[in-house]
């Protein structure tokens, strides 16, 4: 089962929507996870293949930077820079505590030119229970 996230930052609610100009929409799937709580967020079990997909066929993400961390600090590797649109969260599940988020934050989109990354909607945040 796969779990389909749309993430938008202050949205409390367990499905959550990320937008760009032209109603462009972020879809997170984690392989396994059925439901997600944006309060109780994922524990380090349900921690798996992660993909990020955009609601327009032309438009992909490139590059992406996903860090682990803990307080204001990334918990033992640094931030990973990735590039495509897959990531397997199970390289955080030994160290992740709760209390402890993932944080994504996109770079760049491929496949369009109208389409622009801002401050206010590149980060994804994903809490550790």
């Amino acid at each position: 089962m796969k779990l389909i996230l749309f993430v938008l930052p202050l949205c409390l609610s367990g499905f959550i929507a990320l937008t760009l100009a032209n109603d462009l929409t972020f879809t997170v799937r984690v392989d396994g996870v059925e439901q997600l709580s944006l309060k109780k967020g994922l524990s380090p079990a349900e921690l798996a293949l992660m993909t990020i997909e955009t609601s327009d066929a032309n438009v992909s993400i490139s590059e992406f930077e996903i860090v682990l961390a803990r307080g204001s600090r990334p918990v033992e590797k640094s931030v990973q820079v990735i590039q495509g649109n897959n990531y397997d969260l199970a390289n955080f599940s030994r160290f992740a505590k709760p209390g402890d988020r993932i944080v994504i934050q996109l770079n760049e989109l491929s496949g369009s030119e109208d389409e622009a990354l801002t401050d206010q909607n590149r980060a994804i945040v994903i809490p550790i229970r």
